[in-house]
């Protein structure tokens, strides 16, 4: 009986279908009904065996409740109780009670360590007696426990120096009175306890940007939020810090070591098998934790043959994440298979690495080609990063290729972006953290220090007329393509953003028949009281639809556009031109919205539309930027929503726009693009740099004179005749191509 119930409990727990932990539940019921059986007829031996293996089933749930921790306490109890000391079975349940530990959610590191050390010493004794992949996936197991271990260590030290530091850390933060009111909304959208609330307040969203001001400016806990956004804006960036944090809490006590014996033996165990342990996608993705914190603290190096198998293993786990939770995988790896790319890039294997980008790039948006679109004309290129390097991975028709910059390591990048220099022992990272008000202006001063990147890409592209870019990590933030463009005037016929290479499809160009006529709409939202006036974009959109009606369009001018008027021109019209405000949420860039006079059309709205728009322009801030670092790698903004919506062609910024000079760009792109009877990816992409280049070198005395009957602010009228307001990259150089087609 006992052995029948045993036999079934193994099939059940070994069957694979929809739902595991059905499974898993049912397999440990069974041998508890087991474990019963046994202890009627006073075989406590055998009750003990079937009690410590309900209690791994149970552990082996993805989603394991309370009363689930409950029996696995009881069963490993009742299981150590009646096995006798340094037997197989004994070694068995002492892994179990550590795997209980960890699994616990216990926040206790030495208590963590030494559930590590038991599991492991557990191994040992056990590797004759384990199958192989059983022995990987406890191996796996040790380090999740140990990295566990460690990240409470790191998350402790940064607590600690806060509350010894809070005083001198509130002194160095740049006072929130300097930041606009709508970014102060974002923090408290993204992260209201950080700044003394219990939850987002109801006003946040529809109350008035100064007084979420006025409330976050009461709240001293500002340092804490200031710390955790650098701190999660790169992997590894938590190290800016280390040198300062160690040095005030040398005499805490905290040890910050992390050791990678327990990765190395793992990754010994994966050298003999060519199968990681299916069915066990989470524990990968904890697994592959350990090995980047490894990666980064030790330098530790991966073989090959590991590096290929923990690639196939990822993309297994996004197939199965696909018919599964994919939101929940997105963004649980966070960053995994951009490091795991990385690795296989400096290991020289540029196919599998930019195989692997290819897949995990926008998992929630997973509607794939079929057939991949190979040209010797596009280089299609991946520009990515970890701590100690940036990698270009990049294919032209069918040959793959690379290269790596060392110059341009994650830190490195951290570093620019918050004005940091190498001596700064990491408290100033404070003082710019969560800022992007002085972005523009501050890209414009590190325009020299992207310039190994862009001869790089140069280089890549070899015979090339054209480049796809799908950008991630801190590079999400950077408009790339108008770095190249200023570097290589007028070499390249198309350079576009685009969020994974393979959806592109073979650009056939479109007729722009006047006599059909083509329809297009200018939708206008140019006054808001939340998020202030645009004067200048209620002029742009006017202009760009005179200039539409005269070149023979159907155009429909949507002054205070309401979200249905929007959503029908999106359906129906070919071309369709946004001018007002946009944003990118900080936390969940799903909510990014495009706000129109009744409400705000967010991207996962947009997302699920259906639009056959050739070409969709948006005058607004950051509706190509990705500013949730939570989904650095996943490219959800506006602009790639509209595209996965099935928008041909999408022009949008990846940065905050200013008024005077976004007016004067996209009336100078219509003015060049209707001049064209047909477009296609190349006409639009000349026609906007031409637009940037034209800003760049109009004077004050030609704006005067072309816009004279406007009011034009102070600022631009006192400088002399000849000065040029808008030459620097910050007016212009935000606004980049997205593209379906090439």
């Amino acid at each position: 009986m006992i052995e029948c119930l045993t036999a079934l409990a193994i099939s059940v727990s070994n069957f694979s279908s929809a739902d595991s932990d059905i499974e898993k539940d049912v397999s440990a019921f069974i041998f508890e009904q087991a474990m019963v059986v046994a202890r009627n007829n006073d075989n406590m031996r055998r009750a003990a065996i079937c009690a410590a293996n309900a209690a791994t089933a149970l552990l082996e749930k993805t989603k394991i409740s309370k009363s689930d921790f409950t029996r696995i306490e009881s069963n490993i109890a009742f299981s150590l109780d009646h096995k006798t000391k340094g037997t197989v079975d004994w070694w068995y349940s002492q892994f179990a009670q550590g795997l209980y530990l960890q699994k616990s959610g216990i926040n206790d590191a030495a208590q963590l360590r030494r559930a590590a050390t038991t599991m492991a010493n557990a191994l040992e004794k056990l590797v004759r007696d384990l199958a192989t992949d059983q022995y990987v996936l406890g191996r796996a197991q040790v380090c999740q426990c140990e990295y566990l271990a460690y990240d409470l260590e790191v998350t402790t030290r940064d607590t600690r120096l806060l509350e010894l530091h809070l005083h001198e850390l509130t002194e160095t933060v740049v006072d929130l009175s300097t930041l606009h009111a709508a970014e102060v909304v974002g923090l408290l959208k993204s992260n209201p306890k950080a700044l003394g609330l219990d939850e987002t307040p109801k006003w946040v969203t529809t109350g008035s940007p100064d007084q979420a001001l006025k409330t976050a400016k009461s709240s001293l806990r500002r340092a804490h939020r200031m710390l955790q956004v650098a701190i999660r804006s790169s992997p590894g960036i938590s190290s800016l810090t280390q040198t300062f944090a160690n040095m005030q809490l040398m005499h805490s006590g905290i040890r910050l070591e992390y050791s990678s014996k327990s990765v190395e033996t793992f990754v010994q165990s994966l050298s003999k098998t060519d199968v990681m342990p299916g069915g066990h996608q989470q524990e990968f993705i904890s697994t592959m934790e350990a090995l980047i914190r490894a990666q980064n603290e030790t330098s530790f190096g991966l073989p090959a043959p590991v590096l290929k198998l923990l690639a196939r293993t990822y993309l297994a786990a996004v197939d199965e994440a696909a018919s599964a939770n994919v939101q929940q995988f997105a963004l649980r790896q966070g960053s995994l298979a951009r490091f795991l790319s990385c690795w296989l890039a400096d290991a020289g294997d540029w196919t599998q690495a930019f195989t692997l980008l290819e897949a995990s790039r926008s998992l929630l948006a997973p509607n794939r080609r079929d057939e991949e679109f190979v040209s010797e004309d596009w280089l299609k290129l991946h520009v990515t990063h970890d701590p100690t390097a940036t990698y270009l991975v990049g294919k032209v028709g069918m040959s793959y290729c690379g290269t790596v910059i060392s110059e341009l390591s994650g830190r490195h990048l951290a570093r620019l972006w918050y004005g940091i220099s190498a001596s700064d022992p990491g408290v100033s990272i404070l003082e710019r953290a969560g800022d992007r008000s002085g972005y523009n202006s501050r890209l414009a001063g590190l325009s020299g220090e992207f310039e190994v990147l862009v001869d790089s890409i140069d280089q890549l592209s070899g015979a090339a007329r054209c480049i796809a870019l799908s950008v991630g990590g801190l590079h999400s933030i950077t408009p790339l393509a108008s770095m190249i463009e200023v570097a290589y005037p007028s070499k390249y016929a198309a350079i576009v953003v685009t969020p994974r290479t393979s959806d592109l499809s073979r650009d056939e160009g479109v007729e722009l028949d006047r006599q059909g006529p083509v329809k297009a709409s200018v939708l206008s939202v140019a006054g808001n009281p939340t998020f202030g006036l645009l004067p200048f974009a209620k002029l742009e959109s006017e202009i760009i639809t005179q200039s539409l009606d005269a070149s023979g369009f159907d155009c429909t001018y949507l002054e205070n556009c309401t979200l249905s008027r929007a959503m029908t021109a999106l359906h129906d019209d070919s071309i369709v031109h946004f001018s007002g405000h946009s944003f990118s949420d900080d936390f969940d860039p799903n909510n990014s919205s495009l706000i129109f006079s009744d409400g705000l059309l967010a991207a996962a709205t947009l997302r699920s539309a259906r639009t056959q728009a050739i070409l969709i322009t948006l005058s607004s801030c950051e509706s190509g930027l990705v500013s949730s670092d939570r989904f650095a790698d996943e490219a959800l903004s506006i602009q790639s929503a509209l595209l996965q919506a099935g928008a041909k062609h999408v022009i949008g910024s990846s940065w905050k726009l200013l008024d005077l000079p976004s007016c004067i760009l996209f009336v100078k792109f219509y003015e060049l693009l209707l001049d064209h009877e047909w477009i296609d990816t190349s006409v639009i992409y000349r026609c906007l740099v031409g637009a940037q280049g034209y800003v760049r070198d109009l004077t004050r005395e030609a704006i005067q004179q072309k816009y004279d009957s406007f009011p034009l602010p102070l600022s631009i009228v006192r400088l002399p005749a000849e000065s040029r307001p808008f030459e620097h990259f910050w007016a212009w150089g935000g606004l980049q191509l997205s593209s379906s087609a090439l």
